[in-house]
């Protein structure tokens, strides 16, 4: 199975300091629009326990910004007293999607788009709002991170752009301050003045460590544009911020495709915020310098290649691929006190479903479809996620230095994943047994 791109080993040393949707319709051509931004269609509350589930049928004109800028009501079905109500909840919800627009010869253009949705009967009201207020991520967070990144460079650092001023405009400008680095621009307000140099400093040593350390010997691709990066001093102000992005993710940090990482600084603990800006950073290095743009990584190794980094310990200044600690000791109120670390949640939340006879196998984790990924089980998906990558990377022995990062290339050009799996690690059953032991050995 050869790659697109060359894979010739180098060896690197670098040091690492660290400071202490409602419904969619059918898929859309390649042209565009692309959905970003859906907010679920919520029954109306003077409908509410009446049972009432219509379809709605409807038609959007976009304009080449991607913002809904008119929405025709075509029919809804069936009809009752409440057709006016549901008719203005059309209105209101479709009016705040938001769309990579669709493009001719390149550029983007104004389009329209029929879309059919049915309002959620009450038996799965419960579950779409729980899903959009409190998900790890969105169910098509890699299809949609695959929609950004084939975007012409130009519409892409358009929509990078308007991001960096929405987010600018949640910063105290009386504390703002900006670091660049030849790959980021960070801006933060945070009390300390040095934490946007700071953060600046850690993400280009992280990055470094990936290309060669993590991921040797991948020919990277190259980024026209800097990522930029905000550090929140609160979480409100970050807050604010994902409501008004047209990525929203609920969670601590997110990374945006268009080259763009927020956070915020308000944790509980250094731990913490350390275990973001590793993770976001992952996301932003395999985004920009290995996927080929308009490629979706399985939602598996995605998200567990970032905990697998973001979990990863840090030792005298050094990033520790794999290494991690399931407690860590802080010296708080005049005493030594202990805490649970993100790793050692995630590894007891895995340990705890392989006692209960619960826990995922190989096969399971390779097949889950966006709707299972992101389900019920999406906390220990996450941390199953993780740990398989972390058996493929260090688990195997006599397993070749470059045979994760080979994984990585071929699923990153679109190889089938099931082929690129038996290539390299064989039959996902037969390999199930001995991840269970490792896991149970961890």
């Amino acid at each position: 199975m050869p790659s697109g791109r060359a894979f010739a080993l180098r060896a690197l040393a670098c040091c690492v300091c660290l400071f202490n949707w409602g419904a969619l319709a059918a898929p859309l051509a390649a042209d565009g629009p692309f959905a970003l931004h859906t907010p679920p269609l919520l029954v109306p509350d003077e409908a509410a326990g009446l049972g009432l589930a219509p379809e709605v049928a409807a038609k959007l004109s976009i304009d080449p910004r991607g913002v809904v800028t008119a929405v025709e009501v075509l029919s809804i079905t069936p009809a009752s007293d409440y057709d006016a109500l549901f008719r203005d909840r059309v209105v209101e919800t479709f009016s705040s999607w938001r769309f990579a627009p669709a493009t001719e010869n390149g550029r983007p253009v104004a389009s329209t788009l029929d879309w059919r949705v049915r309002f959620p009967a009450k038996a799965e009201l419960a579950e779409v709002v729980f899903q959009t207020l409190a998900p790890l991520v969105g169910a098509d967070a890699e299809q949609r991170r695959a929609a950004v990144l084939g975007l012409p460079v130009a519409h892409r650092r358009k929509l990078l752009e308007a991001e960096t001023r929405t987010a600018i405009g949640y910063l105290d400008p009386k504390r703002a301050r900006e670091a660049a680095t030849p790959r980021f621009v960070v801006r933060s307000d945070a009390d300390e003045e040095r934490v946007a140099a700071t953060v600046a400093g850690n993400l280009e040593a992280i990055f470094n460590v990936l290309a060669s350390e993590i991921l040797p010997g991948i020919e990277l691709q190259a980024e026209p544009f800097k990522v930029q990066v905000f550090a929140f001093r609160t979480q409100a102000q970050y807050q604010a911020f994902i409501a008004a992005s047209a990525l929203f993710e609920n969670s601590a940090g997110f990374y945006h495709p268009a080259g763009l990482i927020a956070f915020h600084l308000e944790q509980s603990t250094s731990e913490y915020v350390l275990n973001i800006l590793l993770h976001e950073a992952t996301h932003a290095f395999v985004d920009r310098h290995i996927l080929r743009p308009g490629v979706a990584l399985p939602r598996w190794l995605g998200e567990g290649f970032a905990e697998y980094v973001g979990n990863s310990a840090i030792q005298k200044g050094r990033l520790k691929p794999g290494k991690t600690f399931a407690r860590k000791f802080a010296f708080e109120g005049g005493r030594v006190v202990a805490f649970q670390t993100g790793a050692g949640e995630r590894l007891e939340d895995a340990r705890e479903a392989l006692r209960r006879g619960e826990g995922l196998g190989v096969k399971q984790m390779l097949e889950a479809s966006p709707e299972i990924f992101y389900g019920e089980d999406r906390a220990l998906f996450y941390a199953s996620s993780w740990l398989l990558v972390h058996y493929l990377r260090d688990g195997g022995t006599g397993w070749s230095a470059d045979r994760f990062p080979q994984l990585l290339l071929y699923l990153a050009e679109g190889y089938p994943p099931g082929a690129a799996f038996r290539t390299l690690y064989g039959d996902p059953e037969a390999a199930d047994a001995a991840f269970r032991q490792y896991v149970k050995s961890f």
